[in-house]
């Protein structure tokens, strides 16, 4: 399975670790000495994304995950034309980490538009991913065939570098989050948790 880091519920990105400035002494002789500038951090890295999992249904033809997500601008300056691209892929062991992580796909089917979201701000968008049983590479675990949802979302923002986020969904078990049965037949799940990863 894709291994990473646990996060909270909230899908937050870790806080930034900030080192103690070091005083240096002034020269001995008097001289204009240029001071260090600290440069704001980009407005893309100021975006943070929260996934809310709703629902996983498991029909005779695919499997469909309803979400919610939650963007938030904790930057100090506005971001416009935002748009977000989504798609659903099944995590695998044929699949790289890297391949898993990169974000979706070219033309992923998901796609939001959040045309102005000032500092501080936050928005809802809502959505769901349908993924054809035929395009689901199953986890085998002797004769049980899983799935584990990697839901991926890319941030588009007009002067900033794109954000991606995937999270991993699943079921609440003991030993963390869960994947799901395929060959159990149809059947919704209405209490999912997640994982995010950067």
């Amino acid at each position: 399975f894709l291994r990473g880091p646990r996060s909270r519920r909230s899908g937050g990105a870790p806080a930034p670790q900030i080192e103690k400035p070091r005083v240096i002494p002034p020269p001995a002789q008097p001289q204009a000495e240029p001071r260090a500038q600290v440069a704001p951090a980009p407005a893309s890295e100021a975006l943070q994304l929260t996934l809310e999992p709703l629902r996983l249904s498991l029909t005779l033809v695919n499997a469909a995950l309803a979400y919610r997500l939650e963007v938030t601008n904790h930057g100090s300056v506005p971001l416009e034309n935002l748009r977000i691209e989504a798609d659903m892929i099944s995590a695998h062991a044929s699949l790289s980490r890297e391949q898993q992580l990169a974000g979706p796909s070219e033309g992923a089917p998901g796609q939001h538009v959040v045309e102005h979201l000032g500092p501080g701000e936050s928005r809802i968008v809502q959505g769901e991913f349908r993924v054809p049983f035929p395009q689901i590479v199953p986890i085998r675990q002797g004769n049980a065939a899983l799935l584990l949802p990697l839901a991926r979302f890319r941030a588009r923002s007009e002067g900033t570098a794109p954000v991606v986020r995937t999270f991993a969904v699943g079921q609440p078990g003991s030993s963390g989050l869960q994947p799901f049965r395929l060959d159990q037949g149809p059947r919704v799940f209405p209490r999912l948790v997640q994982r995010a990863f950067a």
